[in-house]
């Protein structure tokens, strides 16, 4: 784990962005009020430089890791086609996930 090269009553330190995130964010968070800046893997930085390891982020976090090289290609690839859609209407990608998922589905469905 590094140490924060940022004294905490400077600018771009977590307590600085914690005032910011107080006044621009509804809402709760955990504490220690730690505010990350990147991943990779399973680690992330926060915005003073320390290194964490995350046990704790979402599902796709824990199981692929923060900035996997998969994921981000194919996430641009995506993006440049069809980022989001109404949910009533059909779409490719949805379509063909379907598929792909149809032979894991249970014989009841």
């Amino acid at each position: 784990m590094t140490h924060s090269t940022v004294p905490d009553n400077k600018p771009g330190s977590n307590v600085d962005w914690n005032r910011r995130d107080d006044a621009a964010v509804l809402g709760w968070r955990h504490f220690p009020r730690v505010v990350f800046e990147r991943g990779q893997g399973l680690r992330l930085w926060d915005v003073e430089g320390r290194e964490y390891l995350d046990f704790v982020s979402g599902h796709i976090s824990l199981l692929l890791g923060h900035n996997h090289p998969e994921l981000r290609e194919v996430v641009i690839e995506q993006s440049g086609k069809l980022w989001h859609h109404y949910k009533y209407f059909a779409a490719t990608p949805v379509v063909e996930f379907g598929r792909c998922r149809r032979p894991c589905r249970p014989s009841w469905t």
